[in-house]
């Protein structure tokens, strides 16, 4: 069934990250260390990811990418494509990365992979960003990061975990829009991804820290073979899943 995404919400979230002193603020070391530090569970489940074509997607001013291409201990890509909808985005990311060969930079509608092709990339990430699309653009992404995904590959998606229906994202804590671990497993799982793991998380600090408030979900998309042979009925598989993600509180 095609999903119908509110393209002018898309557009509104999209214009405040157009000139933001986010960017700025986001590339300093404290900010970065909570997503590349050796003890963050970011880097950890990034570790999870085969990074041979890997796609960061709303990738800003590029900064993770940056870090990964920097990074020793990470395991390197052969290809990353940098996505974001914001022109400005897309100009400074291609400036930033001139001279990085494996580096392809593509601005999209904010809705989708395309260009990409299916079956094309190894691994999609997405931090600090997701956990602000409404409801109907992160439903879309998850169903073409199926398609643009080889089989067994995998995404790793920074997502919100704020439950609040009928709640304006500016004025939430952090900017975060409506979305949960739950609502997130079931339409990946309606997709026919695997659910590898789903970690909820507080964010914040000080007086500004919302217990959890986000969620990082680990998916994988099964090999036709698995799918066939392993896979038990659609039924079953959310309530084992469901009854996992109780397990864990």
């Amino acid at each position: 069934m095609e999903l119908n995404v509110d393209e002018s919400q898309v557009l509104e979230v999209a214009r405040h990250w157009k000139a933001n002193e986010y960017y700025d603020r986001a590339e300093m070391q404290d900010w970065l260390d909570a997503f590349w530090s050796e003890g963050s569970v970011f880097r950890a489940m990034f570790r999870r990811l085969d990074p041979s074509c890997l796609v960061d997607l709303a990738c800003g001013h590029g900064r993770h990418a940056a870090r990964i291409m920097a990074d020793p201990g990470l395991q390197q890509p052969s290809r990353m494509i940098l996505i974001d909808i914001n022109s400005e985005n897309v100009e400074c990311c291609r400036s930033r990365f001139i001279a990085e060969r494996r580096i392809e930079v593509l601005q999209n509608n904010g809705m989708d992979f395309a260009p990409l092709k299916q079956n094309s990339v190894s691994a999609v990430f997405c931090f600090d960003a997701m956990v602000h699309f409404e409801y109907d653009c992160v439903v879309s992404y998850v169903r073409d990061a199926f398609r643009i995904l080889q089989p067994n590959g995998r995404a790793l998606f920074h997502h919100s975990n704020y439950t609040s229906p009928g709640s304006v994202w500016l004025y939430n804590p952090h900017g975060r829009n409506f979305m949960s671990r739950e609502l997130f497993a079931h339409v990946a799982m309606r997709t026919g991804f695997q659910i590898v793991n789903q970690v909820v998380m507080d964010w914040g600090d000080g007086e500004t820290r919302f217990p959890k408030l986000d969620c990082l979900s680990l998916i994988e998309k099964p090999s036709a073979a698995s799918a066939r042979v392993s896979r038990p009925p659609l039924a079953l598989r959310i309530r084992k899943a469901l009854s996992c993600l109780r397990q864990r509180e």
